[in-house]
């Protein structure tokens, strides 16, 4: 099951590089940690600093997975990711606005893995 983590942290490091040239600000921490667990009451949550990701979606294997489960994983680290620059960096003053964390790190995630998958399969599908 180790290889089948592979995928989603190749992700991650590609995401972070993507973010850091994207709005030309370096993520300001040392390092980034991906925690993952089998159950977790949440499917994924950022943290500064730390990703928690329920396990079944960060595990991919090319042999035994779909491409919508790559997708998947994808996804979900991209939104988590994109939260340490919308929600962590640069958060919203009150709670009533944090609807724009979401919206901005779910944009800025559809439009990076995009840019990870080489497509723009996630852009032409966005509803604002």
């Amino acid at each position: 099951m180790a290889y089948d983590i592979d995928y989603a942290l190749h992700v991650a490091c590609r995401l972070l590089k993507y973010y850091e040239n994207f709005f030309s600000i370096p993520y300001p921490l040392k390092k980034l940690d991906i925690f993952t667990a089998p159950e977790l009451r949440v499917l994924a949550m950022e943290n500064w600093g730390l990703i928690t990701v329920r396990q079944k979606l960060m595990l991919y294997n090319q042999r035994l997975n779909s491409l919508r489960e790559r997708r998947v994983v994808t996804d979900v680290i991209a939104h988590e990711v994109a939260h340490m620059w919308f929600g962590n960096l640069a958060t919203m003053r009150w709670w009533n606005d944090l609807w724009l964390n979401e919206g901005f790190a779910t944009m800025m995630g559809q439009k990076a893995a995009d840019f990870v998958e080489n497509t723009t399969l996630r852009m032409g599908f966005i509803y604002i």
